[in-house]
Order: C-alpha cells, then structure tokens, then sequence
C-alpha cells in the first residue's frame, strides 16, 4: 500500500470519521446508488488531530465539518464552519445548501462523525445509552464547539465494554447511516466526488481499541471512493 490521499483533484470530497478500509469495502457493497472504484490509501495521521496537523495547507477548499477539531488549524483552508449537529443527513443538507449560496468556484470538503461513536442507528443508540449510563457518563457539550461525545478516548472503553464483534456490527450500523445519507443526495452533486476517512479504528489487533493515543499502522489504511455520478 503506498498510495497516500489525494485532496488536490476532485471538487468534492467527504470524510467519513474513523472509518476503516476493509470495513469500508464490505459495507458499501450494500448500496447499489454509490457505484464507484475504490482504492486503499494511506491516511495522514493516526487520529483526527494528527490528521489535520499532517495534512497540506488546501486554501482553495471550504471544509464544513461536523467535528470540531479542524478549527485549530482552519489556516489551512479557505474557510471552516461548523454544523449545527452531527447528524449525518442533516449535514449533508447543510452542505449542500452551502454550495447553492456560493457564487465563487470553490471545492468543498464535508467532515460526517460517522462511523465515529456516537452510535447514531436506532439500534446503536440503545446500547451507546446503556454503555453511558452504566458508567455513569453525561455529555456536556463544550460552549464553544457545541458539542458532546463524552470523554476522550470514549471508543476504546465502549467497544472493551461490548466486545469486538457487537462492537463491529454497531460500528456497520453508524456507518451505513452516513452512507445512506450520501446515498440519497448522491444525485445533488455536480461531478464524481470522492469519499475517504482522517483515520481508522481498531477493534481488539494487538489487543488495541479505539483510535485515542494510539499509534498502530492498521489506523493510516483508509479507504480512497470515487462515486460515479
């Protein structure tokens, strides 16, 4: 593997938040709408923020995100903005309706959470509940990011509390939400866009989870998505 991310071609381009290459490549096989050529990249960083520390200054794009991380290094973009939530269909209406106001000939970058916990499928909802409750943890969203995902590092003690294989199958779940809301604004896009991840996610290699302060090359294997329009 020696490809490494391309931000530089398309004017579309989507992050999906801790999303692995090979779960990536099972779970899109279920939506027939995004048709497209996958390929296996190599990611700028471990985790978020090295993610956006690592990557090129990209000025020419507007990046709206539902993570608030890439505020801090907003120099190297055009310009950054916050979305209301982190709802995956919610976001891509809020981009969507972005591009609609610009009249300058701009390419855009769109950060979902998903598959990132929280677990937002109905059925993830219940066990991210559960897992909360039993720890006793409460979401208290920052003032100014807006935000609540719970502590740092959250994931690796929810998929530990849950065990790696119902923590895969929830973690499908949240992804399939993200790509089912790509899925049914696929056809608002102007040209062939492209769907990759800041980094992956571990589920027991190594006896490792979770992403947070850690640092295993398994995480840099994201996946790289041209949808076909």
């Amino acid at each position: 593997m020696k490809k490494t991310q391309n931000f530089k071609t398309y004017k579309f381009y989507i992050i999906l938040d801790s999303c692995r290459y090979d779960v990536f490549s099972e779970v899109i096989n279920n939506f027939e709408n995004l048709k497209g050529r996958l390929d296996k990249v190599v990611s700028y960083g471990y985790n978020t923020l090295d993610f956006y520390n690592n990557l090129p200054d990209l000025r020419d794009i507007i990046l709206i995100t539902a993570n608030p991380y890439p505020l801090r290094v907003k120099y190297k973009f055009k310009r950054v903005i916050l979305t209301p939530n982190i709802n995956p269909e919610n976001n891509i209406e809020f981009f969507l309706d972005i591009i609609k106001t610009e009249r300058i000939k701009n390419r855009y970058l769109l950060h979902l959470i998903p598959p990132h916990t929280p677990w937002q499928s109905k059925r993830g909802k219940l066990y991210y509940e559960k897992f909360k409750d039993f720890y006793r943890i409460i979401d208290t969203p920052n003032s100014y990011f807006k935000r609540g995902f719970g502590p740092i590092g959250i994931e690796s003690k929810l998929y530990k509390f849950y065990g790696r294989n119902l923590s895969l199958e929830l973690y499908k779940e949240n992804l399939s939400l993200a790509l089912d809301a790509i899925s049914k604004f696929k056809d608002d896009f102007s040209e062939n866009f492209i769907i990759t991840s800041d980094h992956g996610e571990l589920f027991g290699e190594d006896n490792l989870f979770g992403h947070s302060n850690v640092f295993h090359e398994k995480l840099k294997e994201v996946p790289y998505y041209e949808v076909m329009l």
